[in-house]
């Protein structure tokens, strides 16, 4: 359900598919997000689930620390793998005291749409529907954290697109070792 990705400063590439065929064969510069791991809580009752991720940036990433000083981060996120052939996205405020609006997603190139905290994301895919709503979600890095829906060039093409949940985000490669770093938590509710 969750991926979670980090990005090292020297890592060129953000998705978070794991699409093998595209690192290199060797070297220092390896394209591809490392994952934290999640430290998940699951209850699900019926045809809901909660779901919760409590990740620590002062984790040992991949088994092995990506520079003297640890963990440099450029990105810190937790992705939720969505279908990109939903036919209706529609999206509901935080608080559902005002009417859903659906929300037009192009499927044949890379879209964002932000996404306020608190909101329910719904998707119809056939004769079936999803829904989640993200309704805690921790910062990183003294960062507030936020929410999109993406498509991206590399996700696309195998009909996926990703609710991000971003903790961090910085152009500047960072450590986050601070205390209010190691217990990140991103708690989703899904129907």
């Amino acid at each position: 359900m969750s991926n979670v990705t980090s990005q090292h400063a020297t890592q060129r590439n953000t998705h978070s598919y794991g699409i093998w065929r595209q690192y290199p064969a060797g070297g220092a510069d390896i394209d591809k997000a490392s994952h934290l791991a999640l430290h998940p809580g699951m209850v699900q009752s019926r045809n809901m689930l909660l779901a919760t991720v409590a990740l620590n940036g002062r984790d040992i990433l991949d088994n092995f620390l990506l520079t003297p000083a640890g963990n440099l981060y450029t990105s810190m996120a937790t992705n939720l793998l969505l279908p990109l052939e939903a036919t209706e996205v529609f999206l509901i405020p935080a608080g559902g005291h005002t009417a859903g609006h659906a929300v037009r997603i192009p499927r044949d190139k890379p879209f964002t749409v932000d996404i306020p905290l608190g909101s329910t994301l719904a998707l119809r895919v056939g004769r079936g529907a999803f829904a989640c709503r993200v309704f805690a979600l921790d910062g990183a890095g003294g960062q507030k954290p936020h929410l999109q829906l993406k498509g991206d060039a590399n996700g696309m093409p195998f009909g996926a697109m990703r609710l991000v949940c971003y903790h961090f985000a910085s152009a500047t490669p960072t450590n986050l070792t601070s205390a209010a770093d190691s217990h990140v938590r991103g708690v989703h509710r899904g129907y």
